[in-house]
């Protein structure tokens, strides 16, 4: 019996190796990442793009190797005007059986088959009672060189809203996952649109409309109109471009259409009939209507 109560004894008193221990893991909810604070740019330099058709530049878009792709505003034929981060002028490239409306934005994506594809935004539409509003797509071709024109083929994809015709000035696309937001131009402020990745391969998109953006009122003071959009490369914000400046807004957690629900952040912008902006690296570019128009560069305060 002795023998028996001793082997109980031994087997119902853990030894070091099969002890318990105690989980000091803290699972307290700390609640979501903060963002970070607003940043501070300043305008570094200006540069006059010589040489160039553009005259009414309404959309600007940082493309590969450097190369910035803009175009005119209504009234100009198809086609895109490549120039450098400094101002160089890159040619002219001509988009075949494509008609120019009312171009008004250009924006950047990786496609999946076609790799870095430029879209503009057909979009302009001042009386809100156009029927044939499009997204042109082509895959970016490399720039000809100065006082040099390709043609390229482009596809188009119709464009229309649930609650009826809008007027856009402005388009993005997250580089994070690839949606598609569409921000529209008015007077009691901003509706904004997204369209989930594989939008590309549509022939045809209704929109329905996901938030607003109130510019003109508190707190997005100044103008009502926003006239262009861009992301940065990394997905951390999307930048808005209107005629007083433009705005910084902060993405969070999740898609970025969620940056618009944060405290939206003043940035400096050339407000000389000004619609086209474009994200560099950390910096940013505007770029005004007008000939030989001011290519100018802000930058983060050191």
């Amino acid at each position: 019996m002795r023998a028996i109560a001793l082997l109980v004894l031994l087997v119902g008193c853990p030894t070091a190796d099969t002890a318990q221990t105690t989980d000091t893991t803290d699972t307290t909810d700390t609640g979501p990442t903060p963002l970070p604070d607003c940043p501070d740019y300043d305008e570094v330099s200006s540069t006059d793009v010589v040489g160039s058709a553009l005259s009414e530049a309404s959309g600007l878009v940082l493309g590969t190797d450097d190369v910035l792709w803009s175009h005119n505003d209504s009234g100009d034929i198809a086609r895109l005007l490549p120039i450098t981060v400094t101002g160089a002028v890159l040619g002219e490239v001509r988009l075949t059986d494509i008609d120019a409306r009312d171009w008004e934005d250009i924006a950047r994506f990786d496609h999946p088959d076609l790799g870095s594809t430029l879209v503009i935004a057909d979009l302009g539409d001042n009386e809100r009672r156009r029927t044939d509003t499009a997204l042109v797509l082509l895959a970016e071709p490399a720039p000809p060189g100065f006082g040099q024109r390709i043609s390229v083929s482009a596809q188009t994809i119709d464009i229309s809203y649930s609650d009826g015709p809008q007027n856009v000035e402005a388009i993005a696309v997250d580089p994070v996952d690839q949606t598609l937001l569409i921000i529209t131009k008015s007077d009691d402020g901003s509706t904004v649109y997204t369209a989930e990745p594989g939008w590309w391969d549509a022939a045809s998109l209704t929109l329905e409309p996901v938030t607003t953006l109130p510019f003109g009122t508190p707190p997005l003071d100044g103008s009502t109109a926003a006239t262009g959009a861009d992301t940065f490369a990394d997905g951390r914000a999307i930048v808005v471009r209107t005629y007083a400046g433009a705005w910084y807004f902060r993405r969070p957690a999740g898609p970025l259409i969620r940056a618009f629900d944060t405290e939206p952040c003043e940035i400096p912008g050339n407000i000389e009939q000004g619609e086209a902006i474009a994200v560099v690296g950390d910096a940013y570019l505007t770029l005004p209507e007008g000939e030989d128009p001011a290519l100018v560069r802000y930058e983060l305060e050191p």
